[in-house]
């Protein structure tokens, strides 16, 4: 990997990632406007290298922990997706066959 590259990666996590699903949650809960989105994403990426730079054992178990966080919600939300439409066909074929769900 070319060295430029493994400061995006730490302890496994990538921080592109992470400030992407930072950035996401941030606007479904109604604190940050998507126009300055990107200007947000751009400080919190250089807080993450100065940290990196600065604390670089602590901003690994940060930044895991919030990598985690993320791919736990992503899963959450894609199951219950997947179960919600799941739900809908059974009711439409319910519906079609005459049989209460």
């Amino acid at each position: 990997m070319p060295e430029g590259l493994k400061d995006l990666i730490v302890n496994g996590v990538s921080v592109v990632a992470v400030i992407y699903g930072v950035i996401e949650a941030l606007k479904q809960a109604g604190l940050l406007r998507s126009s300055i989105a990107p200007l947000v994403a751009i400080g919190i990426g250089v807080v993450c290298s100065v940290a990196n730079s600065l604390f670089p054992q602590a901003t690994s178990v940060v930044l895991l922990g919030a990598g985690l966080g993320i791919m736990a919600s992503i899963g959450y939300a894609g199951l219950k997706k997947a179960a919600d439409n799941a739900s809908e066909a059974q009711k439409k074929v319910n519906e079609g066959t005459g049989v209460d769900a």
